[in-house]
């Protein structure tokens, strides 16, 4: 019994376990003040329901036919962080003419240099390490979030 015993603690010590993850996902993101303003909005979204009220002065609004731009001022009142910097027309203050495409990656960058393959000739050829070490780079797909928000058309 005690040997038994003995050697379910000696294979419970071999065993390696690991409760957190192994670092990916802790990229510092980096955002300009004017892309950080504008996430506000996706983040907290404005609206009575959400307890945010919406405050917005039309600046001008572009006309071409039957297409109407409105270039709008908007603030969001859910708060300022300390750390938080000012964008280019103040500290909470979004200018929204026309939209803006922002992508937020998540994990790797996809634009690392050995991240990508894009063709069959690319893989290396020659012994079976070569490959498992090439797909070994694609173990980080994931797909990135991107926002679109564009200006709504009105006819």
């Amino acid at each position: 019994m005690k040997q038994l015993l003995l050697s379910l603690v000696f294979c419970g010590l071999a065993l390696s376990t690991h409760a957190q993850n192994s670092g990916q996902d802790s990229y510092v993101k980096f955002q300009a003040p004017t892309v950080a303003s504008f996430m506000k909005y996706i983040d907290h979204p404005v609206g009575l329901f959400h307890g945010n009220p919406e405050i917005s002065h039309t600046l001008y609004t572009l006309k071409d036919g039957a297409v109407e731009l409105p270039i709008t001022l908007q603030y969001n009142a859910s708060g300022i962080k300390v750390t938080e910097e000012a964008s280019q027309v103040g500290l909470g203050w979004n200018l929204s003419a026309g939209g803006m495409i922002v992508q937020n990656a998540v994990g790797k960058l996809d634009k690392e240099e050995d991240y990508n393959i894009t063709y069959i000739s690319d893989y290396p050829q020659g012994s079976f390490p070569a490959y498992t070490n090439s797909f070994s780079r694609l173990g980080d797909i994931r797909k990135y979030e991107t926002y679109y928000p564009l200006a709504e058309l009105k006819r």
